[in-house]
């Protein structure tokens, strides 16, 4: 392969790219105030779920970018969550997947079946994946009613462990997301 032909294949792949950022930028902004006005509701509907977790956890999941991995996996951490609720969570997220399909216009239309289907197979697996762990799910959902009502054991603080994990959430880069 010659230098020059190397040389055309690198400029087109920067063009390419080049043209990429006002659609990717535009997507990362509105993701970005997406995820700072409904981080918090978010985080209090996939807690709040209980036995609905999984499917909840794999709808709020479906949104990019938005973090709720790590807010998950948090509040699992703390037993707030179940093992299937993270694992819909983990499933139903696309993080850089629609800015990449977006990028393509003419592929735009493959991001809503993705996304149902995804979220389908979310919640058939966080579901079965509760089924298999039902006995240590009973706990854990004693525990998230205990604390829902108050009466969770005061020795431990659930709200610090959030804080800190909603705050290394926000402070992922903007554009790059590793």
């Amino acid at each position: 392969m010659e230098i020059n032909s190397l040389f055309d294949i690198f400029l087109e792949a920067l063009i390419d790219s080049a043209k990429m950022i006002p659609l990717l930028l535009i997507s990362y902004i509105g993701i970005e105030l997406v995820e700072y006005k409904y981080a918090n509701k978010i985080r209090e509907a996939v807690q709040k779920a209980g036995v609905f977790g999984p499917a909840v956890g794999a709808v709020t999941g479906s949104f990019p970018q938005c973090g709720i991995s790590v807010v998950a996996s948090a509040l699992y951490t703390q037993r707030l969550t179940t093992i299937g609720t993270l694992l819909a969570v983990y499933l139903s997220t696309s993080d850089e997947a629609i800015p990449v399909i977006l990028s393509q216009p003419d592929k735009a239309e493959i991001i809503v079946p993705l996304v149902i289907t995804k979220i389908i197979i979310a919640i058939i697996g966080g579901y079965a994946v509760d089924f298999a762990f039902r006995k240590s799910n009973k706990e854990t959902l004693a525990h998230i009613k205990a604390y829902a009502e108050g009466s969770d054991n005061k020795q431990h603080n659930h709200e610090v462990i959030l804080e800190k994990s909603l705050l290394r959430a926000q402070r992922k880069p903007f554009l790059i997301r590793i």
